[in-house]
C-alpha cells in the first residue's frame, strides 16, 4: 500500500513535462517550506514562479511534507534551537506548546518574540534547508534514471 503511493508519486513526478533538475529544484523548494510551519503551498508556487523553477513538483514537494513533517521535526529543531541560542530546551518547548495551544494576542505578548518564536523558526528553517539539499539530489538521480530509459 505504501509502496504503491511512493510509485504513484514517483510517476507523477516523472510525467512532469521540465527538466530533472527544474523538477528536483522544486520539488526541494517544495519540500523545505511544507516543512517550515506557516508556510508551505502558496509559500512553494510563489517562490518556484520567481525563481522559475517547476511549480508542480514544487507544489507536490510541500504537499508531500506539509503540516505532519512539521510536528516530526518539532523537537528537535526545539532541541537544535536551546544549541545555538543557548536555551532550555525543555522550557522553550514547554513556552511553545502553550503559544500554540492557548493562541491569543496577550500570550504573544506575554512571551518575547526573540526568545520563543524566533528561535524555533531558525531552528526550522536550518533543518528545512538540510532535508532539502538531501532531497535535490536523492529526486535528480530518480528522475534522471526513469526519464532517460
Amino acid at each position: 500500500m505504501i509502496l504503491k503511493k511512493i510509485n504513484d508519486f514517483i510517476i507523477k513526478l516523472i510525467k512532469i513535462n521540465d527538466s530533472p533538475q527544474k523538477v528536483a529544484l522544486g520539488f526541494s523548494l517544495g519540500v523545505a517550506l511544507g516543512i517550515i510551519p506557516g508556510s508551505g503551498p502558496i509559500a512553494s508556487l510563489f517562490l518556484a514562479f520567481l525563481f522559475k523553477l517547476n511549480r508542480a513538483s514544487s507544489l507536490l514537494g510541500s504537499l508531500a511534507v506539509n503540516t505532519w513533517f512539521s510536528f516530526l521535526v518539532l523537537v528537535p529543531a526545539v532541541k537544535l534551537a536551546g544549541i545555538i541560542f543557548n536555551l532550555n530546551w525543555q522550557n522553550l518547548y514547554n513556552q511553545w506548546i502553550v503559544l500554540v495551544s492557548e493562541f491569543k494576542w496577550q500570550i504573544i505578548l506575554k512571551f518575547s518574540l526573540y526568545k520563543i518564536i524566533l528561535p524555533i523558526i531558525v531552528a526550522y528553517g536550518i533543518i528545512a534547508l538540510v532535508v532539502a539539499i538531501i532531497v535535490y539530489p536523492i529526486v535528480l538521480s530518480i528522475l534522471k534514471r526513469c526519464k532517460y530509459r
